[in-house]
Order: structure tokens, then C-alpha cells, then sequence
């Protein structure tokens, strides 16, 4: 076949690690970035699970106490629990910062999914589906971390 190919150079674990790092760190920082200087307190499709894990870390139901609102500016709380139980660690930030820990976080392990058995794979990282889960702070590559990541399965 007169297709493309690319070389399959795996880096060592250890290089993997710290590639996926930096493009944690680096999307982490560019969506904190940009949710902050929009100067408002929502982290788009990021603020339902957001707003959701701060009710139950009140003890209240998402589910009662999500009324219908603009676009992220709340509205009902229209996914699974777990959602919202996975965002619990960044419920008490501000919406900037969680979703940007949570962006950065999916990326990091995203890209360690995808570079662990070759170099060139981070392209998909270009991808308009990409770059629209960033700009949308969406769960798309936390997602398909966990199906790259064995020990992530749980998430998906």
C-alpha cells in the first residue's frame, strides 16, 4: 500500500511521564488563562459537573437544586452521579481554576495514553475534535484516557 507510515519509536516510561506532564501544565495553564479572563464564574460544559459536586459537598441533590439557567451559568444537572462525585476534589475553587485542573489533568493523562507507544500520536492533540474539548473544557479526553489507561477503565 502506498499509504503514509510513520516510525513507531516508543519513548521509555520516564519520558512519557514528563511529555504527558508539560502538556498538562501547558493546557492546564492556557485554560486557566483563558476561563479567568473572561471574568465570569462558569467554566463552560465543565460547570455543570462543577456546580454539581459543590451541592453535594453541601450536602444538598444536584438534582433538586440545579434550577434552569443561561448556559453554563447553571441550569439542571442532566448527568450520572459520578459525574459529579469525579469533580469533587476541585468543587471549592473557582471555576477557572477547576476546570483548568481538570482540563490539565485529562490532557496529561490523555497524552500519556497516546505517547506511550509512539511519538507522533500526540497529533491527534491538533485534531478540531481536541481543540474543542479544550476550548469547551469537555470530558472528552479524560474519557479517552481511560480507555488507553487500564487502570482508568473506572472512569469511562
Amino acid at each position: 500500500m502506498n499509504g503514509i507510515s510513520f516510525p513507531e519509536n516508543a519513548p521509555s516510561p520516564r519520558m512519557a511521564a514528563v511529555i504527558a506532564l508539560g502538556v498538562g501544565l501547558w493546557l492546564g495553564w492556557w485554560t486557566y488563562d483563558r476561563l479567568a479572563a473572561n471574568m465570569a464564574p462558569f467554566a463552560v460544559d465543565f460547570t455543570y459537573p462543577w456546580r454539581a459536586a459543590g451541592h453535594l459537598a453541601a450536602g444538598r441533590s444536584p438534582y433538586q437544586n440545579m434550577p434552569p439557567a443561561p448556559y453554563a451559568q447553571g441550569g439542571p444537572f442532566l448527568y450520572p452521579l459520578p459525574a459529579a462525585i469525579l469533580t469533587l476534589p476541585v468543587a471549592h475553587f473557582s471555576a477557572a481554576v477547576a476546570g483548568a485542573l481538570f482540563f490539565g489533568v485529562s490532557s496529561a493523562l490523555f497524552a500519556y495514553g497516546v505517547v506511550r507507544s509512539a511519538y507522533w500520536k500526540l497529533l491527534m492533540m491538533l485534531s478540531p475534535a481536541f481543540v474543542l474539548s479544550y476550548y469547551n473544557v469537555q470530558w472528552a479526553p479524560i474519557t479517552l484516557a481511560s480507555a488507553l489507561i487500564p487502570g482508568l477503565g473506572w472512569i469511562g
